[in-house]
């Protein structure tokens, strides 16, 4: 029921997901989405309890719109890695 490409989110396998609003919120995902239908979306879909949003993905990423797979990903459950 709305757009989710494999690199736009990450999980750790415990009930967390990370992700980033530029990209699942961006206009040509799911714009007749809120920030908490995509929230429903992903805990439905993914069997998470926890959404993290970062606010951006790579500030030059053009093709995926700021997947977080580019700049975080999880080490541990509960634990994220952050590019910087």
């Amino acid at each position: 029921p709305f757009v989710l490409e494999g690199g736009a989110v990450s999980v750790d396998g415990c009930g967390t997901v990370v992700t980033t609003e530029q990209c699942l919120l961006h206009p040509s995902r799911n714009p007749t989405l809120s920030r908490t239908d995509v929230e429903e979306a992903l805990r439905r879909a993914l069997g998470t309890t926890t959404v993290l949003w970062l606010p951006y993905g790579l500030a030059l990423d053009r093709d995926t719109d700021g997947h977080v797979d580019l700049i975080a990903d999880f080490i541990a459950p509960g634990k994220v890695l952050l590019h910087q």
